[in-house]
């Protein structure tokens, strides 16, 4: 596994692992959860891998 980007904003990650998928790459967020319903100080949470 390798981290490819880090995010400070979960919908501009959303977007980066859709334009992923669509050419044929397997991905995942890394702390998609935690980002999602933690607004606020996960900044350094979330990662594209």
């Amino acid at each position: 596994m390798k981290t490819i980007k880090t995010f400070d904003n979960y919908f501009t990650a959303q977007i980066w692992k859709e334009k992923f998928e669509a050419n044929g790459i397997h991905c995942f967020l890394q702390d998609e959860n935690t980002s999602s319903t933690m607004r606020f100080g996960t900044w350094p949470l979330g990662a594209l891998n």
